[in-house]
């Protein structure tokens, strides 16, 4: 689809294993000329905009209320100076201190303390190099035993300015001090982690990052797994702004091997037996990875096929973990971006002008499974902004982790391909290779199949909220829906999100008249607090063909006469 401020589109749709581009832009070069050469002048000499402006007067105030204000996001690069919160279950990789550590000095909470301790002069510990760059574990143990880290521990570094933004707070449900002793202090840390967690996040409103590990393909612990199940809802979600889901790629090349061996191990069996056969050497895994021989046999074989094997594992395991820091780079970078404003044109990295307006476009991605869309990721993005997942079409739609995994693997697919990505600033750099994603869930009776009952409509928000929490640079949110939940979902974006919205809606199976249409933009600016506006309708002749662009001009016009903010518009007439 491409974007325009004086409204016109062109779709992209890819289907299951097959590219079909079919181009529908309203006002494109070659399209055939409106008859008598109006550009539906008659429909819009019939209209009077002073009686559009005076019907919507009930809405009138609440706009200009709404319109441009100047925000600041509670996270924005040069204001945030708080450390970062990582929280979750780690697995076989160690995956939280690892992503910590990343471009970090290695440190433990009990050094930081010790400092505090032998430092009186908060001065002098301001200007000591050792506060800089350092991993803060929650819990740990030394020579005196095990330790937590206390809330008002933390508060008292922070105030002082003892701990920044440079810093990293890791709160690992699964950390070593949870088996100690047969785990007999598993229910304390867990009361106590949450806790922190909490406070972290409600009272000093710390970036905070739900690092999600799968259980079986992180190879989690079997205590670490009942512990994320029963705290993923109410603390790793609810005291988390963010997300980022990871399978295997934080195991270590032996580990991989070994699973390999195993999986060798499995086919060679009978089919009758291979169940169990399966189920015994997953069992003995970690006794496998202890265990050299099988490897050092595997090592020995001087066979090109086995060399070639080895080289992968280990370039694929050093490939899939760089993939994972690269995610939370760019997770990071969009949490520190200003935020978008609507109808704002200032020269900020998170403009929807530059993202979603003239000469923008974007391929809707509508695969049940994104993977499908491997082969095909080099010719999408030649001409194209943005890549839209339908969220609605994935077949893995009803799980959280597959979802927001999936929106990982089109980002990873994207990076290499990313020639017109815009620069996202991080950190004194800039990350070049970032696709913007719009992240739609389209509902049955808005030109998609997500089921649209109460209940699917509850689900299609909760859908909505895994899009921010992924980092989305566009969410699409459709207006034809209550405008409470809307509210909710907007609110939060406002408190604690960068990404821009997309008032949207859909005529499906019939014409309306443009004075409708024009209402429609009208309703997809959200009350002012959209970043742009798109609406697709149907008409049917072609001499009603330019009747989606007038509507938009229209809508444009109003909006500068009442002083709401002028935001893109997207539309096309099907």
């Amino acid at each position: 689809m491409k974007g325009n401020e004086a409204s016109s589109s062109t779709w992209g749709t890819l289907r299951s294993k097959e590219v079909t581009f079919r181009s529908t832009q309203c006002n494109k070069i070659g399209a055939k000329p409106p008859r008598n050469g109006l550009s539906l002048t008659k429909n819009m000499d019939e209209i009077d905009v002073d009686l559009l402006s005076s019907e919507s007067s009930e809405k009138k105030n609440e706009d200009v209320a709404n319109k441009y204000q100047p925000r600041i996001n509670k996270f924005q690069g040069g204001i945030y100076d708080k450390p970062i919160v990582l929280i979750g279950c780690s697995g076989a990789g160690d995956e939280l201190n690892r992503l910590a550590a990343y471009g970090s000095a290695d440190s433990t909470a009990q050094r930081v303390l010790e400092q505090l301790e032998e430092n009186e002069n908060t001065a002098e510990m301001n200007k000591s190099s050792d506060k800089k760059n350092t991993i803060i574990p929650s819990v740990g143990t030394d020579t005196r035993g095990s330790w937590v880290l206390s809330y008002p521990d933390l508060e008292g570094m922070i105030k002082n300015k003892i701990i920044d933004r440079s810093n990293v707070i890791v709160l690992d449900f699964d950390a070593p001090s949870f088996n100690l002793n047969g785990g007999e202090n598993e229910k304390k840390l867990m009361a106590h982690l949450s806790s922190l967690a909490k406070s972290l996040y409600e009272q000093d409103d710390m970036l905070s990052i739900y690092i999600n590990v799968h259980p079986e393909e992180g190879l989690m612990s079997k205590k670490g797994s009942e512990r994320r199940a029963s705290l993923e809802k109410e603390v790793f979600r609810k005291y988390s702004d963010y997300e980022l889901c990871i399978k295997n790629e934080g195991l270590d090349v032996m580990t991989v091997m070994a699973q390999k061996l195993v999986q060798d191990q499995v086919e060679e069996t009978e089919s009758d037996q291979r169940k169990d056969t399966k189920e015994s050497s997953v069992e003995s895994l970690d006794e496998l990875v202890k265990n050299k021989d099988p490897f050092d046999k595997m090592l020995s074989v001087d066979s090109e096929e086995k060399r070639e094997l080895l080289d992968s594992i280990v370039d694929g395991q050093y490939s899939a973990w760089d993939g994972i820091e690269w995610q939370l780079r760019r997770i990071l970078a969009r949490a520190f971006l200003p935020p978008a404003i609507p109808g704002s044109k200032e020269p900020t990295h998170n403009n929807a002008h530059l993202t979603m307006g003239q000469n923008t476009f974007f391929l809707s991605l509508s695969f049940p499974d994104v993977m499908d869309a491997q082969p095909y990721v080099g010719p999408m993005l030649e001409d194209v902004d943005a890549m839209e997942l339908r969220v609605d079409l994935l077949s893995c739609r009803d799980d959280h982790f597959e979802v927001l995994y999936s929106l990982q693997k089109v980002r990873e697919m994207c990076r290499i391909h990313a020639g017109r990505a815009p620069m996202l600033p991080f950190l004194g750099k800039v990350i070049d290779d970032a696709i913007p994603v719009v992240y739609t869930v389209r509902t049955a009776h808005q030109a998609g199949v997500y089921p649209d009952d109460d209940e699917g409509i509850t689900n299609m928000f909760d859908l909505l909220q895994m899009g921010l929490r992924s980092g989305v640079e566009i969410l699409d949110v459709e207006s034809a829906w209550d405008y409470g939940k809307v509210d909710l979902l907007l609110s939060k974006v406002e408190d604690r999100y960068t990404t821009q919205i997309l008032g949207s809606h859909h005529v499906v199976g019939e014409q309306i008249p443009t004075e409708e249409a024009v209402g429609l933009f009208q309703k997809c600016s959200l009350n002012g607090r959209a970043n742009a506006a798109k609406v697709v309708l149907s008409i049917s002749d072609e001499s009603m063909d330019h009747q989606a662009l007038n509507a938009s001009n229209i809508a444009r016009l109003l909006a500068k006469k009442e002083g709401r903010p002028k935001i893109p518009h997207w539309s096309d007439s099907r």
